[in-house]
């Protein structure tokens, strides 16, 4: 290497960065055309220049490729979490009417109600299996012996947490009364009165009570007592063939 290559060498990152005079610039070039090794020099230049600027293109574009695949994370997680809080949502709403709201007919067994005959021709029901969800009750007007008489057929329903978690002991007596059609709940913090409307059955009251044909006969029955208002006389005998009778006028 000759004194020439010496100076032009120095010059190559002020000439590869194109920050030399024009004087030193047509010295470079000139010597260029003639030094292979400057020029293999220059090309060295070249490439640690090149390697940086190819490297921080590739890095740069495996952080967006990060950047783009948290942001899918993010928006799958939030839609994750959305469905989930929905889901949990109908979950308890779920479990709450499960527990708190759907009624079942209560499953008749013996001493399950208590049947009193009372004065004016009332009849008393108690329910003695704790607290209850409803009532629901349908007369059904027959024609016996030359006579129209009244007939009930009643249900109780009850919830999970009627049937389950409260007792006999924390639930206040109860007794319905059914005197000619007229309903009445009496209870510890008083009377209240329904006519014509106990439940399921809507009953037409004539204004003088005493028009209306005497109770007959209760029986309990485990059937949705709003179907047994729709049917026909002969689908009715048949809907309620399994009825349980629980009491029965004796004179």
């Amino acid at each position: 290497m000759n004194k020439e290559c010496g100076i032009v060498r120095d010059l190559l990152p002020l000439y590869h960065d194109n920050v030399c005079s024009s004087e030193s610039r047509v010295l470079v070039e000139e010597h260029l055309i003639a030094c292979e090794e400057c020029t293999a020099e220059l090309g060295e230049i070249d490439k640690e220049f090149c390697a940086p600027r190819d490297f921080k293109a590739a890095n740069q574009a495996a952080v967006d490729a990060l950047k783009q695949f948290k942001s899918k994370i993010l928006r799958k997680n939030v839609l994750v979490g959305a469905v989930s809080f929905v889901c949990a949502v109908a979950l308890l709403v779920g479990a709450y009417y499960s527990v708190f709201g759907y009624e079942a007919i209560a499953k008749y067994h013996e001493g399950m109600l208590t049947i009193n005959e009372l004065a004016d021709d009332a009849i008393g029901v108690n329910y003695n299996d704790g607290r209850y969800a409803g009532l629901f009750a349908i007369e059904k007007q027959v024609e016996r012996n030359g006579r129209v008489q009244t007939v009930f057929y009643i249900n109780y329903t009850e919830t999970f947490y009627t049937r389950h978690f409260q007792k006999v002991t924390d639930v206040v007596q109860t007794q319905f009364i059914f005197r000619q059609a007229l309903t009445v709940e009496v209870d510890d913090f008083g009377t209240w009165e329904s006519v014509g409307d106990y439940g399921d059955g809507l009953v037409t009251i004539s204004p003088n009570p005493a028009d209306l044909p005497r109770i007959t006969a209760i029986y309990y029955i485990e059937a949705n007592t709003r179907k047994l208002s729709t049917l026909s006389d002969e689908e009715f005998a048949k809907a309620t063939e399994n009825a349980v009778l629980l009491w029965e006028r004796t004179e």
